[in-house]
């Protein structure tokens, strides 16, 4: 039962957690030039939106591979970066202007970056053997959310406002940031040596 458990962990709720943290982003495709529509933007200011949100996811990666490899409970980092992106990129629907909107964005998407190292080296820890299954098993959630975010963004601005649409994204994350507060301590800890301030 213990091992069904750990496989379910690995091969459906991490990839999950992918798709979950990556939805908002893979929307930002149609909603972009909706945004751009109802603010007047430039196609300079739209595109600007995706380099602010792919800055930030890369802003994400570096620091949370490092905490992956050192923090012995990686569940709980795991848990910090998908309610990271879904307070950044709430707090993004709210948004009052086009710099706020940015920056918010930006910071959302650390959170989402942040997903990727711990998840990918967890399930590379756990399935060594597997390697190329387990980064596979993990990017097909990626994919699953730039697939389905921007279809669903596009049939539901035909009803909604941009940042109705925005905060619909958000909900896969929440949703998995509810199942980690029960799950994470299901994720194995990291077998490295832990971050000492000694």
């Amino acid at each position: 039962m213990a091992t069904t458990k750990r496989r379910l962990v690995y091969l459906l709720l991490l990839p999950a957690g992918h798709f979950a943290v990556d939805t908002p982003g893979g929307s930002l495709f149609i909603l972009a030039p909706a945004l751009g529509a109802a603010w007047g933007l430039s196609p300079a200011q739209i595109g600007f939106i995706f380099t602010a949100h792919s800055i930030g996811a890369g802003l994400g990666y570096l620091p949370s591979g490092i905490l992956g490899d050192r923090v012995k409970a990686r569940g709980l980092v795991l848990l910090g970066m998908v309610w990271w992106a879904v307070i950044g990129n709430a707090a993004a629907s709210f948004a009052p202007g086009y710099g706020f909107l940015v920056v918010l964005l930006a910071f959302g998407a650390i959170g989402a970056g942040g997903w990727h190292p711990i998840a990918t080296g967890t399930m590379v820890q756990q399935m060594p053997n597997r390697r190329a299954l387990a980064l596979g098993v993990h990017l097909t959630g990626g994919i699953f959310a730039e697939v389905i975010g921007p279809a669903t963004a596009g049939f539901l601005l035909t009803f909604l406002d941009w940042r109705t649409v925005l905060q619909v994204s958000i909900i896969p994350a929440g949703a998995m940031g509810f199942v980690l507060l029960m799950l994470w301590p299901q994720i194995a800890r990291s077998s490295d040596k832990a971050i000492s301030v000694t």
